[in-house]
């Protein structure tokens, strides 16, 4: 749900522009997942990308894995990178912190989200706040290549920040201080668009709240977290704004917010997931759609390795 309101939400709005969506296969592998999972996985996101109504006749649906050009451009790039701006990476810190050893791919993953942006010289790249610090290494290392080789071999994109969401990040049902994540190892910490309204009206009615009493329109930003993001949620859902919620529930009690964000959530993501239901059931077209945009993504990509190759006498 974090996801789908921090970025794919504001990619139904860009359908008329030249986009591309990658399913991050090789990224994944930072983790080592069962092959047969991440099989699953790969179809199941290619379901919900169709399913929250992206065009594969608009835009490009591809399979990171199909396009060899991601990883050889990733090596290439990682020759330019200095150790110093990997080990300042805020991201691997925290989830290197969670691995008694590290990999190296972990370490040098942003080298190979770079070569995912420079390979299609994008030149604008939807953001959440905490991807911040990896496209501003991608714009650091485009212009380090580029002027390494004295040649404009890559576009330096710019960030775009969400626009219309009624919350900027969207946080754990566990914990408010932390972000809601698919990596995090409780099911119940998170909203996924597959959810029946049984899983979704649990996961609400469990969530972390706080014993500090009824709801005030007048909340401190960070003195109640969990209650905020029930609020902010809750807005999202019904696209409006966040102050309005609070001044609905000024004075009520936690549970009437949750039974209301139940309703607001089953409502919200019902036909979202009845149509990932229905597409994840239909493996070949799902295939058809990632092969078609594997073909079309790799000819723009194999254009711009060939630049790079060039310029570094490998051709």
């Amino acid at each position: 749900m974090g996801n789908y309101l921090g970025a794919m939400r504001n990619w139904l709005n860009m359908q008329d522009e030249d986009c591309m969506y990658m399913l991050a296969d090789l990224h994944s592998l930072t983790s080592v997942p069962d092959p047969i999972e991440l099989q699953q996985s790969v179809r199941l996101m290619g379901a919900t990308l169709l399913g929250i109504g992206l065009d594969p006749e608009k835009v490009t649906i591809f399979r990171q894995s199909n396009v060899s050009a991601h990883s050889e451009l990733a090596w290439i790039l990682n020759c330019h990178t200095p150790m110093s701006w990997l080990s300042r990476m805020t991201q691997f810190k925290d989830k290197s912190s969670l691995q008694s050893s590290p990999s190296t791919g972990l370490y040098t993953y942003p080298a190979l989200m770079a070569a995912d942006i420079l390979l299609y010289q994008a030149t604008h790249v939807p953001c959440g706040a905490d991807q911040t610090q990896h496209l501003e290494f991608t714009r650091d290392l485009a212009l380090k290549v580029n002027a390494t080789c004295n040649q404009s071999l890559f576009t330096v994109p710019s960030i775009v920040y969400p626009e219309c969401s009624q919350v900027s990040r969207v946080m754990s049902l566990k914990d408010g201080k932390k972000k809601m994540s698919k990596s995090d190892p409780s099911a119940m910490s998170r909203l996924e668009l597959t959810d029946s309204a049984d899983e979704i009206s649990t996961k609400i009615r469990k969530a972390k709240s706080d014993s500090l009493g009824p709801i005030s329109m007048y909340i401190i930003e960070g003195s109640r977290p969990e209650v905020e993001n029930l609020l902010a949620l809750h807005a999202s859902f019904l696209n409006v704004p966040v102050d309005r919620v609070a001044a609905d529930f000024n004075g009520k009690n936690v549970s009437e917010l949750k039974v209301a964000l139940i309703e607001s959530a089953i409502h919200f993501l019902g036909p979202i997931t009845q149509r990932i239901q229905h597409l994840v059931d239909d493996r070949s077209y799902i295939d058809d759609v990632l092969n078609k945009g594997s073909e079309k993504a790799s000819a723009v990509a194999q254009k711009t390795l060939q630049q790079v190759k060039q310029a570094h006498g490998l051709l």
